[in-house]
Order: structure tokens, then C-alpha cells, then sequence
């Protein structure tokens, strides 16, 4: 029990942290603090730019990988869990999953990553965008509802 709240005032105290006035690389550098794992080869140096007001998820931080060279524009929210819907009323659930941002991943302004997904290596998804699929290699995807836009070259 003592674990889970020293772990809980840890990420508190990180968060806290990543809104101050720091660089994209310094803020990506931050996030393996609270358990994000970063996916990179040994040889190649970190960079993860995370923008200002990214939040993560609290509950199952370690549930979240992103590929190196990746861009987390301002104000985005990725979520390891969410309602389970198929459990019989009354009252709820949470069900947690993993998310997966690919290497050289653009994903744009305020999006909401939710569910349990992945977006592919050099995908770009669109500002406001809110993802509740997986989101293939090289495609630019947006939108309200949400839709393929074209193939990256």
C-alpha cells in the first residue's frame, strides 16, 4: 500500500514538474520518470519532444511506449483506461490498455488518445484529433469523426 501512494505523490511531483517552462526534449526526457516506456535503439540519443500541457495517464503510465524521434504537440491527453461498456448496470469499470506511438510520430494539438491503440511508425495525426482506433504505418489520419486522409511518402 505504501508503495502505491509513494509511487502515486511520484508521478504528482513529475507532473508538477513538466509544467514548467522547459524545453519539448526536456519534457521528453521527464516522462520515463513516471514509467512511459521510450522505445530507441542503444546508439541513438533521446528525442521525444513532448509540448506544454501534455497530460498522461496517472493510473497506467507504464502502459504507454513511444518511439524515438516522435512530436507530442501541446495540450494532448493519452489514456491507458477507460469504461468497460459491456459490464451490466449499475456501476462501472475501468479496463486498462496499452498504447503504442510508433517512431517519428507527429500527433498534432489537443488530441485525445483513448482505448487501447496504436499508431504507427511515421504516422501523423491531426490536431483535435480523438483516436479511438489503431492508426497504421505512414498514414495521416483526422478529422471529427475520424478518417483516413492520405498516405505518407
Amino acid at each position: 500500500m505504501k508503495v502505491k501512494i509513494i509511487k502515486r505523490i511520484w508521478i504528482g511531483v513529475v507532473s508538477i514538474l513538466m509544467k514548467l517552462p522547459l524545453t519539448g526534449y526536456c519534457r521528453g526526457n521527464l516522462i520515463q520518470l513516471i514509467g512511459v516506456n521510450i522505445e530507441k535503439l542503444p546508439q541513438e540519443r533521446l528525442r521525444i519532444f513532448i509540448g506544454e500541457g501534455v497530460k498522461f495517464d496517472n493510473l497506467y503510465p507504464n502502459l504507454i511506449e513511444i518511439g524515438n524521434w516522435t512530436t507530442v504537440a501541446t495540450g494532448c491527453l493519452i489514456l491507458t483506461h477507460y469504461i468497460d461498456t459491456n459490464r451490466p448496470a449499475p456501476g462501472f469499470a475501468f479496463v486498462s490498455g496499452k498504447v503504442k506511438i510508433g517512431r517519428a510520430c507527429f500527433i498534432g494539438a489537443n488530441s485525445v488518445i483513448c482505448n487501447s491503440v496504436e499508431i504507427g511508425d511515421n504516422s501523423i495525426v491531426a490536431a483535435g484529433f480523438i483516436v479511438t482506433k489503431s492508426v497504421p504505418p505512414n498514414q495521416i489520419w483526422g478529422g471529427n469523426p475520424a478518417k483516413f486522409i492520405k498516405e505518407r511518402k
